[in-house]
């Protein structure tokens, strides 16, 4: 019934020597390396969360400074409160939610290879909470897949560029 897709600034799956080194960001590094320590990464989780939620203004312009590229769109006044009612909501449980997506990405259960329905991947090519060589690599995996890079651009570079990369679905 799917007969196309599009991913923007994906995670692509550990399944292969290195691929956990394409991951640049530090926090998400820890996180999964604390995969069999799950309950040492909650705890972590909820401590850090119920900071966070003290002032989300300030997680935001944190994120903006560790990842350059994508200062422009993390500080854009339009798009900054969005962000902030985002990762509020991505924390609210004590960031349960954020963690069972970190586990769920350790085994994506099936292999990119066996994706048979045409793929437009769209990526910043200056991200950097995931190398751009992760895109490239899960590109190259998709039998059927069109890559674009956004140049200069960042991870969160999709919410300045969603009319773009929402486009090839209507077609």
């Amino acid at each position: 019934r799917v007969n196309g897709i599009t991913l923007a600034c994906p995670l692509g799956p550990f399944d292969r020597p290195g691929s956990r080194d394409l991951v640049e960001n530090k926090d998400l590094r820890m996180i999964w390396k604390l995969s069999h320590l799950k309950f040492v990464a909650g705890f972590a989780s909820r401590v850090e969360s119920k900071e966070v939620l003290k002032d989300l203004s300030s997680f935001v312009d944190g994120i903006a400074k560790d990842a350059p590229s994508d200062k422009p769109v993390l500080t854009d006044p339009v798009l900054h409160p969005m962000f902030e009612e985002e990762m509020g909501a991505a924390l609210a449980q004590g960031g349960e939610g954020v963690l069972d997506d970190m586990w769920a990405f350790l085994d994506w259960g099936f292999k990119p290879e066996d994706i048979e329905q045409p793929v437009s991947l769209f990526y910043g090519g200056s991200d950097e909470i995931l190398s751009p060589q992760m895109y490239r690599d899960l590109a190259e995996r998709l039998p059927k897949c069109s890559a674009e890079e956004w140049p200069g651009l960042g991870h969160y570079s999709v919410f300045a560029k969603w009319a773009e990369f929402l486009t090839p679905l209507r077609s």
